[in-house]
């Protein structure tokens, strides 16, 4: 009589050790992190993904076998709202009706008991997931680059009639989808979600909504709104160490500032190259932009980004006189707004005064 005994995954630490088994070195905390959470404790999976490559780019060869083994044994519509669920990453049972052409309950109910989704509430809301990384990973894969696009597009309009407002939820598929969307929307979503991406330190993520955005904007997109692009482009490289890319960027704004006429754009860009020319030990650049800048700012405007950057760079010079100098020019902006009122004695009256 056979014996089937259910395993439980690894807990995170056992993944720890059977990776350092495996490799009997040291092992890189992302290379861990990666594995910790694509292989969910399966020690199938721990080996095989350290056995295939130590950069985890797509899952290996025996990993794909395992889990194609388990979608082919499903019924066509199944299989077919698993690969939605892959592309979704995690949605809502409304984005999957609203996707979905045939009949939800039958499959979504299938897949569940199967192991295949998950389904998690949170307070009133339900979120659907496949139940494992790889899982989502071997789906995605295996369809075409077509099929892909328009599921992405297909998911981003279910979205946009439902939560409009959800930009977290928007971007993947404006950036994934490619020409089968709306490219008039897709700068504004994409460009939102890079600011929140930079505003969480989530660089490269940044650096791809950013560039996905400028490439997408027409030619009578806003100047304003390109002008944030790029600025918002030119900060989350220089984040990322990418200093030259960021220089790149940010003299592509400046031009277009100058072209305008945006004085106090102008003025912004020249103190953010003035502080990355003096990372990069370019001094005498970092100066010509710093004065160029100084020119060009109204001394009424106060600008609070641009006076920001120049308080900035003239500490990082270490010029006693460009900080008194650059001090001295906040003052005088804040002046008018506290100067104090001359004072008035208040009127009291004579029994108001008397002892009680």
């Amino acid at each position: 009589m056979d014996t089937e005994i259910a395993l439980r995954p690894l807990a995170d630490s056992a993944v720890a050790e059977l990776v350092k088994q495996l490799v009997n070195e040291p092992v890189r905390a992302d290379l861990l992190a990666g594995v910790t959470r694509r292989a969910r404790g399966i020690p199938l999976f721990v080996r095989a993904l350290m056995q295939s490559t130590t950069r985890l780019q797509g899952p290996p060869a025996v990993v794909r076998d395992v889990v194609l083994g388990q979608l082919d044994r499903l019924d066509p519509p199944a299989r077919g709202l698993l690969n939605v669920v892959a592309v979704a990453s995690e949605t809502s049972p409304e984005v999957l009706a609203a996707v979905w052409p045939g009949e939800l309950e039958g499959p979504l109910r299938d897949l569940v008991g199967h192991g295949l989704l998950t389904e998690q509430v949170t307070g009133r809301s339900v979120r659907v997931r496949v139940a494992h990384p790889l899982y989502a990973e071997v789906a995605y894969a295996e369809l075409t680059a077509a099929d892909r696009r328009r599921l992405h597009a297909r998911l981003a309009d279910a979205i946009e009639k439902l939560t409009p407002a959800d930009t977290l939820a928007l971007a993947p598929h404006y950036l994934e989808a490619g020409d089968a969307i709306d490219s008039n929307r897709a700068p504004d979503v994409l460009g939102t979600a890079g600011e929140r991406a930079l505003s969480i330190h989530a660089i490269e993520e940044a650096v791809r909504y950013f560039r996905a955005a400028l490439a997408g904007a027409e030619p009578s997109t806003d100047i304003n709104r390109r002008m944030e692009l790029l600025t918002g482009l030119g900060r989350a490289l220089q984040e990322n160490g990418k200093l030259t890319d960021a220089a790149s960027v940010w003299s592509e704004a400046l031009a277009l500032a100058q072209r305008a006429g945006l004085a106090a754009q102008h003025a912004s860009l020249r103190y953010r190259l003035a502080l990355l020319e003096t990372e990069r030990g370019n001094l005498s650049l970092a100066e010509q932009h710093s004065r160029a800048g100084a020119e060009v700012a109204r001394p009424d405007a106060g600008d609070a980004q641009a006076l920001a950057l120049r308080l900035v760079y003239s500490m990082r010079s270490g010029d006693e006189s460009r900080m008194r100098a650059a001090a001295d020019h906040t003052a005088a902006l804040a002046a008018p707004s506290i100067r104090r009122r001359p004072y008035k004695p208040r009127h009291t009256s004579a029994a108001a005064c008397r002892p009680g």
